[in-house]
């Protein structure tokens, strides 16, 4: 999404996922700059359950990812109803390319890495602070394959 900001008559302040850009003109002269902001992500690694490995962006939370609607419409659940009472709707989460997601259940208070058709395949119990995806000590669950994953994040 690109989104324009009138900073003063003469600049204007764009952002696009992961950039901002500062144009217009001063004294007669063009002016453009831009400035690259780390977006925050998740990186996992090594995960014996292939389709989880790689890197996940932040999602913006009323978004449901589409293998948890998936789950949801197989089950007879309302998605949304189950989203909420889950995921919260106002915390963020992490998808990657391939549809894989990451988010913290608050119904066990566990992270859970679910693969892009909604199956949970890792979890982990939740760091003190509950924001924090925790890098190591995940566990299986039944389908998935050894190894457990590592992760990496920036967030």
């Amino acid at each position: 999404a690109v989104n324009n900001l009138l900073v003063s008559k003469y600049l204007w302040l764009t952002t696009t996922v992961g950039f901002v850009f500062l144009s217009g003109k001063i004294a007669g002269r063009n002016m453009s700059t831009c400035f690259a902001r780390e977006q925050p992500y998740v990186e996992v690694i090594g995960a014996g359950t292939t389709s989880v490995n790689g890197i996940y962006r932040q999602r913006d939370p009323a978004v449901i990812p589409n293998g948890f609607t998936a789950t949801c419409k197989h089950m007879g659940w309302d998605d949304q109803k189950m989203w909420l009472q889950l995921a919260g709707g106002d915390r963020p989460w992490f998808e990657s390319s391939n549809g894989a997601y990451i988010y913290r259940n608050l119904g066990d208070s566990m992270w859970w890495i679910d693969e892009p058709s909604g199956a949970g395949v890792y979890i982990a119990v939740s760091m003190p602070d509950k924001s924090t995806i925790p890098s190591s000590g995940w566990k299986l669950l039944q389908g998935a394959n050894q190894p457990a994953p590592t992760v990496k994040s920036n967030a």
